[in-house]
C-alpha cells in the first residue's frame, strides 16, 4: 500500500469539510478554499481525499507543493499548472515563454577544487576500452535566462506571460471545470505570494478564469482585501474528537479488547491533535507488539 493509499484508508472526521467541499464543487459558490491549521493536523490528509474526490468525480486537476528545498516562483507555478492540466491547452503561453527565454547560454566555467586531483594514476588495462578520463565532470547543467535583447522588464514580463496564461486557463476551464491544489502555502516565497494573490487568485475571484477552483492549504491565512475575502471559504482544521480516535484505531486495524477506553486515553494524552494521535497509535502497536512477543516466548 502507497502512502497515499494509506492516508485515504485511514481518513477520519473532517465530514463537515468535505461536506462543503462537494457542495462548492456542485454549486461553485465560491472560487477560492482556505485550509489552514498547525503542523500535523491532517491538512495534506484532507488535501489527498479532495483529490481523490475531483479523480472520482472525473474533474481536472492540478497540484503544487512547496518545500524546504522547493520553492516555485511564478513562471513554474504557471509551467507546473501547464504540465499538469496537459501542455497542449497552454500553446499560447508556451510560445511566449520561448520567446522571452533563452537557453543558449556561453558560460565561462572555471572550478576551483582544493587538494591533489590524480586520474588513472598506476591504472593498468588490457583488453578493455576506456572512455572519457575526467578530474572533474560537470553535468546536466540546465540554465535559462531572460533574453535582454528584447529591451523587456521583469515586470512586464510578467505581466505578459501571467495574461497569456491566465487567457489559455479560461479557454480550458471554459471547457471543462478544473480545481487547483496548493499545498504548504506558508512556505512560499513573498515574490511568488504577491503574485499569486495580487495576479493569479485576483484573475479567479473576479471571474476572468470560469469554472475553476482554488483551494490553499496553509498554517496561516495572507492578509486579505475585503473582495477577496468575500471570495475565500476559510476551513480551519481542529483537534480530532473520541469518535474519531476510536474510528482511527478500527481503520488502524488495532487490536484491544477495550477500544474506547485506548481511544479515551489517547485522547487525554494528545488532545486530539492529529499527528500526536497517529504517534500514540503507533507506540500503542508497539507495545502490544512487544507483549505478543513476549507471551509466545
Amino acid at each position: 500500500m502507497t502512502p497515499l493509499d494509506r492516508k485515504l484508508a485511514e481518513f477520519v472526521d473532517r465530514t463537515t469539510q468535505m461536506e462543503r467541499f462537494c457542495e462548492i464543487l456542485r454549486s461553485r459558490t465560491k472560487p477560492i478554499i482556505f485550509v489552514s491549521g498547525d503542523g500535523g493536523s491532517g491538512k495534506s490528509s484532507l488535501l489527498a481525499r479532495m483529490i481523490h474526490e475531483c479523480s472520482a468525480q472525473k474533474i481536472a486537476r492540478a497540484r503544487i507543493e512547496w518545500t524546504e528545498t522547493r520553492n516555485p516562483d511564478y513562471l513554474a507555478i504557471m509551467r507546473s499548472l501547464r504540465d499538469d492540466l496537459e501542455a497542449e491547452h497552454f500553446s499560447s503561453f508556451t510560445a511566449l515563454v520561448n520567446a522571452y527565454y533563452d537557453d543558449r547560454v556561453k558560460l565561462d566555467l572555471t572550478v576551483n577544487s582544493t587538494g591533489n586531483i590524480s586520474v588513472g594514476a598506476g591504472a593498468q588495462f588490457g583488453g578493455s576500452t576506456v572512455g572519457q578520463m575526467s578530474g572533474v565532470v560537470v553535468r546536466d547543467c540546465m540554465i535559462v535566462v531572460p533574453r535582454r535583447d528584447l529591451g523587456v522588464s521583469e515586470n512586464e514580463r510578467m505581466v505578459r506571460l501571467t495574461e497569456r496564461f491566465l487567457a489559455d486557463l479560461a479557454i480550458l476551464t471554459a471547457k471543462t471545470p478544473v480545481v487547483v491544489f496548493f499545498d504548504a502555502v506558508e512556505k512560499m516565497a513573498d515574490e511568488a505570494r504577491k503574485w499569486m494573490w495580487g495576479e493569479f487568485m485576483a484573475a479567479v475571484r473576479d471571474g476572468r478564469v470560469p469554472d475553476i477552483i482554488c483551494v490553499h492549504c496553509g498554517r496561516t491565512k495572507p492578509d486579505l482585501d475585503r473582495d477577496t475575502r468575500l471570495a475565500v471559504e476559510d476551513t480551519e482544521l481542529g483537534p480530532l474528537g473520541l469518535c474519531d480516535i476510536e474510528e482511527y484505531l478500527t481503520k488502524r486495524k488495532v487490536i484491544c479488547s477495550a477500544p474506547r477506553d485506548v481511544a479515551t486515553l489517547i485522547l487525554g494524552f494528545t488532545k486530539g491533535h492529529p499527528i500526536d494521535v497517529a504517534n500514540a497509535v503507533d507506540l500503542f502497536e508497539g507495545e502490544q507488539e512487544k507483549l505478543a512477543q513476549k507471551a509466545g516466548g
